[in-house]
């Protein structure tokens, strides 16, 4: 989308906006020592071209002030697994965005509740 695929509106569930945050996931969940996330971050960095150890180059919230586009993020409060502040972070910087907020629904939990995919989809195409 930043590189001009046409879209008319974007709609994300408790998704992650930070890439750093997904790379601090993953080392945690992997169990990565110090020295390992070292040299992974050292691959990506290069791997991708990211100069200057900028992460934020590939987050969600990066130089996106002249998107027009229309953003609704549904995140619940007790997400355990993509904390609901990777939703405000980006609703925050997105020209144009809506956050709809779920109560102890957890990060799967939206998927499978009916009532929250229907206001998503309302607040979506409305």
């Amino acid at each position: 989308m930043k590189s001009g695929l046409p879209v008319q509106r974007i709609g994300i569930i408790s998704a992650p906006s930070s890439f750093y945050g997904i790379f601090e996931k993953l080392s945690a969940q992997l169990n990565l020592s110090e020295a390992m996330k070292r040299h992974l971050s050292e691959v990506v960095l290069n791997r991708y071209g990211i100069c200057d150890s900028s992460w934020d180059t590939y987050s969600g919230y990066a130089n996106i002030e002249h998107i027009s586009i229309p953003l609704v993020a549904i995140h619940d409060n007790h997400d355990t697994y993509v904390k609901k502040i990777e939703s405000e972070v980006l609703v925050d910087a997105w020209p144009e965005a809506s956050l709809i907020e779920t109560n102890n629904l957890g990060h799967r939990g939206i998927i499978r509740s009916a009532e929250s995919l229907a206001v998503f989809y309302h607040k979506l195409y409305a």
